[in-house]
């Protein structure tokens, strides 16, 4: 039985860990995520536990114009997120802090690959599926709500937000931090965790149910990290508009 050279191919690369697969960009997360942002102007991105500004940067290379104000409370990645933000006028980076659901201080733990820090205690299994992700060190930081920073570090021009939130475990702090102005929110990206990564952290159902209830409605989703051992998925984005 004779084999293409299509089929060959395919063969070959999985060998080596590869998968061709057709190029279908309406159903690909990220360009889902910036087709929504083309077609609904918003007046800035909140770039909540924004790293070295991995994020900020994917959004200016896809053509995203507007105002992005990034957010990230490690001294080290800090630095750097400076740094790669100054070559852009709308990307402006808020004071050194975490967002959260109180003002004052908390202390953060810092993982060897600086992504999975988290102001929550790590689980076992999360380092065990990870071994990069292990706390290495800890460090204090500044906690605000989005509420207290709005008309000062988000200028009070901005009527119309669309907030991303990477905070490893936080994420429910970061969303009940936001009593007084949720209207003006029109998108969240926020990571969702299938089992518990982080001592105390709040599930993907129990966000979901959370923004439901805010009238929002589940956009697009992307995955984001599953278990090398097993394949099971543990995190995963959600978009979700109004």
């Amino acid at each position: 039985m004779s084999i293409t050279m299509k089929h060959f191919i395919k063969v070959c690369l999985r060998r080596f860990g590869f998968e061709i697969k057709r190029y279908k960009q309406l159903y690909i997360f990220e360009c889902q995520v910036d087709t929504w942002l083309k077609q609904n102007q918003v007046d800035v991105v909140l770039d909540i536990g924004a790293n070295t500004g991995q994020y900020a940067s994917r959004l200016l290379a896809n053509g995203f114009n507007g105002d992005i104000i990034s957010f990230e409370p490690l001294s080290d990645a800090y630095k750097k997120l400076i740094e790669n933000s100054s070559k852009n006028k709308n990307w402006h980076i808020a004071p050194r802090m975490a967002i959260g659901d109180f003002n004052g201080e908390k202390y953060i733990n810092i993982s060897a690959n600086s992504e999975s820090s988290s102001i929550m205690p790590m689980l076992p299994l999360h380092e065990s599926s990870e071994p990069s992700s292990k706390y290495i060190n800890t460090e204090q930081t500044k906690v605000c709500t989005l509420d207290g920073l709005i008309g000062s570090v988000i200028p009070s021009r901005h009527k119309s937000i669309f907030l991303k939130i990477d905070t490893q475990g936080y994420e429910d702090k970061v969303l009940s931090g936001i009593k007084d102005n949720f209207n003006m929110v029109k998108a969240i990206q926020v990571e969702l965790s299938t089992i518990p990564l982080y001592e105390g952290q709040k599930l993907y159902y129990e966000i979901i149910d959370f923004l439901v209830k805010k009238e929002f409605i589940l956009y697009a989703i992307g995955q984001v990290f599953t278990d090398k051992l097993t394949g099971k998925l543990f995190q995963f984005d959600g978009f979700f508009v109004r």
